[in-house]
């Protein structure tokens, strides 16, 4: 009795894969066929073994030569590979009934992936660790469901780990979720939160997605087509960006100069130093309140009439530098040769100011010399009293 049951579901099952492939090869007639496809079934329209179909340029009219025509040798093992109909997307009709026998695209997908928890994009991007994730695919092949009773296009997600490991399935809060079959339904497709990401290995992961409708993966040579380009997602529980800015350190000192970006360190961190600030020289004012700027002279000039402001300025007062000489050597002075302006009152001529010398003073007897003259006075004034 078990034998019987079991020999019964293989029948069914040997049965319903048929079917099912047929819906996925079967177009109906004006239905849409992407380039890559390979063993349709066209024959729903109308289309026998020899027929001919014509592609007209968009703009043109049916009664004008075609720009393009085929001949289809088996219309249930029909094949529309990129070398016959590529640059040919539209309507093709039949060259004697002219009639529509298929509409040919060309398949577009993308593929993202969404960090649910926080809701943002983190394609290319970070993903906490433990974060639920969900994958977005964006694509032209759900119009595959009008072939009989189909619910999507085939999708797969391929997951390649940082190790180098495909994954096959996912978990999330519903359980495991298989990656392979997705019936992707609508343009903007969205699996949801299917992935908990809590236990994988950190690193950086690549993700793709491919349609597996009728060969069309294999025929898809350009990226973004039957498959999507590869995306990557970094997933770990650092943030990546939290320790990526530029240290700015500010040294104080007089002796600094700008840093143009070198950096003697080598740790990658721009260093700017502070140039200090000179001080600007301090500016006189003249009786009427005139401001002029400071000069410094080493020649003597004419001082001007009264009540008017000269042109040059005139000589301040001699700095005098005096040394003290010795006994046998009489007051020299020593002059700065570098003066400073002061201006004058307008109503007063400027003199130049004349260095006071410093008195000599007498350098005292010695003590000998002193007793001695003493004794010399009182013999004298001794001698004259006698």
């Amino acid at each position: 009795m078990r034998s019987w049951i079991a020999a019964l579901c293989i029948i069914l099952i040997l049965t319903l894969v048929p079917l099912t492939l047929a819906d996925i090869r079967t177009v109906p007639p004006g239905g849409t066929v992407f380039i890559g496809e390979e063993n349709l079934d066209i024959s729903g329209s109308g289309v026998s073994p020899g027929s001919q179909l014509a592609w007209w340029a968009p703009g043109t009219s049916l009664d004008e030569t075609p720009a393009d025509t085929i001949t289809v040798s088996s219309p249930t093992s029909f094949s529309a590979l990129s070398a016959s109909f590529s640059g040919r997307e539209g309507i093709w009709y039949s060259l004697t009934g002219k009639t529509p026998v298929m509409k040919i695209k060309k398949p577009k997908m993308r593929v993202k992936i969404t960090d649910t928890t926080s809701d943002f994009d983190a394609t290319g991007k970070w993903l906490p660790r433990g974060h639920l994730a969900s994958f977005q695919i964006e694509s032209n092949l759900y119009e595959l469901r009008s072939r009989g009773g189909l619910t999507g296009a085939p999708v797969d997600i391929i997951i390649i780990s940082p190790e180098k490991i495909e994954y096959s399935a996912v978990s999330g809060p519903s359980g495991s979720f298989s990656l392979t079959g997705i019936p992707v339904s609508s343009a903007l497709f969205d699996t949801g939160p299917i992935w908990n990401t809590g236990g994988t290995e950190a690193g950086t992961y690549t993700i793709q997605a491919k349609c597996t409708a009728n060969e069309l993966d294999s025929n898809s040579a350009d990226p973004g087509t039957g498959v999507s380009e590869e995306v990557t997602v970094l997933i770990q529980d650092i943030n990546p960006l939290s320790g990526s800015g530029k240290q700015v350190e500010i040294e104080a000192g007089s002796d600094q100069r700008a840093d143009t970006g070198s950096d003697p360190t080598g740790t990658g961190e721009q260093k700017v130093t502070q140039t200090p600030t000179g001080k600007k020289a301090p500016i006189q004012t003249l009786a009427s309140g005139a401001p002029v700027p400071v000069h410094t002279s080493t020649s003597t000039a004419a001082a001007s009439p009264a009540g008017t402001i000269p042109a040059t300025l005139p000589p301040a007062p001699v700095v005098v530098s005096l040394q003290t000489p010795s006994a046998a050597e009489s007051v020299q002075p020593t002059v700065n040769a570098t003066r400073t302006t002061i201006p004058p009152s307008p109503s007063v001529t400027p003199v130049p100011a004349t260095a006071a010398p410093t008195p000599t003073q007498a350098s005292p007897l010695p003590v000998g010399v002193a007793l001695a003259t003493l004794i010399v006075v009182a013999l004298l004034h001794t001698a004259g009293r006698r």
